[in-house]
């Protein structure tokens, strides 16, 4: 599933006004009633926790290997200070990813039959404005490769492939890195660059949507750009240890927050694959990293899996109650919606924009001890039951 550039301006647009706009999240510091969870609506979502015993599949391995990546990536705002917003929550965004290329911007859904080797990538995108339509806009994708020269052959045959998918690409050089594989699109002021670097290939895409509109371009900036985006990329991959191929199912994924989260089911709102992210990784899938650095350090959030919706840990109760307030805020394009029934504790909006925005309607939030959970949804009764099988497997567990 994928949003046309509209669609996505608009629902960045509103998912970020929960930064800057106008709303109330603050809430009574006062301990709620205990809360019976066997009176909690959980619809068909488990309320046991569902430990994953034995070793992961070859396939499970190799994306968590590319999430990994999420821990030791620059932050785009940490490339550019322009790039302060990305689309963290947008469920049509995949971070981690295998085969499917198309997840990352490649002109091909399989990349294992171009570039032999490959193992899993990581995808990461930042905007310098909530609106799409005049942002400047750059996105990057590293990709694990077997060894380096399936990595080198890897960047060359993708390039090709990538340059072929739009007769307007022109070959451009990026200065400093003559083995860059890069390519410009005068008229959308683009570029695309493909470079490896050891068991790596980095392909970056940096573009302005507004200067086009005004019939302009400026080749210098984007290509200043692409260059510190690979100079900046590089060197963050020397604290990542690529495990061998044949030791990936050995790389234990057991974790209590994973076993403790609400896991997908099919046809879920969420596009993005499962997976768990340290504090640094969890900026990746953030709306406004920068604010979201502040919370995560004070609240002291280590750990965040992503499954039905999001569960983090932080420090304590009380970072919890923080963090919560955040996260429990009503933005402009948004109204309050009911909690689920019995489960008072939770907060939910709703979604007041169009439909074809790409925005989950529904959205729930609630906290358990050291714990804070996030929901969405397209149905109201079907985010209170996730939230609430959440409240209900951490309170059981």
């Amino acid at each position: 599933m994928r949003r046309g550039t509209i669609a996505l301006a608009v629902g960045l647009a509103a998912v970020l006004a929960a930064i800057t706009g106008c709303g109330s999240g603050s809430h009574s510091t006062a301990s709620p009633p205990p809360v019976d969870v066997s009176k909690l609506d959980v619809g068909g979502y488990t309320i046991i926790p569902h430990h994953q015993g034995g070793k992961p599949t070859l396939e499970r391995a190799e994306l968590s290997e590319g999430q990994r990546l999420a821990s030791y990536l620059p932050l785009p705002m940490d490339i550019d200070p322009q790039f302060r917003y990305q689309d963290g929550t947008n469920p049509m965004t995949v971070r981690g990813f295998l085969n499917g290329a198309e997840d990352a911007g490649l002109a091909t859904d399989d990349i294992n039959s171009i570039a032999p080797g490959f193992v899993a990538g990581f995808n990461v995108g930042g905007y310098s404005d909530p609106d799409i339509i005049i942002a400047s806009v750059l996105r990057y994708s590293v990709m694990i490769f077997t060894d380096d020269k399936a990595a080198s052959d890897g960047a060359a045959a993708l390039a090709k492939i990538q340059f072929a998918h739009d007769p307007q690409n022109q070959p451009t050089a990026i200065d400093g890195h003559p083995d860059a594989h890069s390519f410009w699109r005068s008229g959308e002021d683009t570029i695309e660059t493909f470079t490896s670097s050891g068991q790596y290939v980095i392909y970056s895409k940096a573009y302005d949507t507004a200067m086009p509109q005004i019939n302009s371009n400026d080749l210098a900036a984007i290509s200043a750009l692409t260059k510190k985006t690979i100079e900046d990329i590089v060197p963050s991959l020397s604290g990542f240890k690529i495990t061998p191929i044949s030791q990936l199912p050995d790389v234990p994924l057991n974790h209590d927050m994973a076993d403790r989260a609400v896991p997908q089911t099919n046809g879920d709102v969420n596009n993005d694959y499962p997976g768990i992210y340290t504090q640094r990784g969890a900026l990746m899938l953030s709306d406004h990293p920068a604010t979201d650095r502040d919370l995560y350090t004070r609240t002291g959030m280590d750990s965040m899996v992503l499954n039905a919706g999001r569960l983090y840990r932080t420090r304590d109760a009380e970072a919890a109650s923080e963090l919560l307030d955040a996260r429990s805020v009503v933005p402009r394009m948004y109204k309050t919606a009911d909690p689920p029934p019995n489960l008072s504790e939770a907060h939910c909006d709703e979604y007041k924009g169009s439909s074809s925005d790409g925005i989950a309607r529904f959205h729930c939030t609630v906290a358990y001890d050291r714990y804070v959970a996030e929901m969405w949804s397209e149905q109201l009764i079907d985010v209170h039951q996730r939230i609430a099988a959440q409240y209900a497997l951490l309170a059981t567990s």
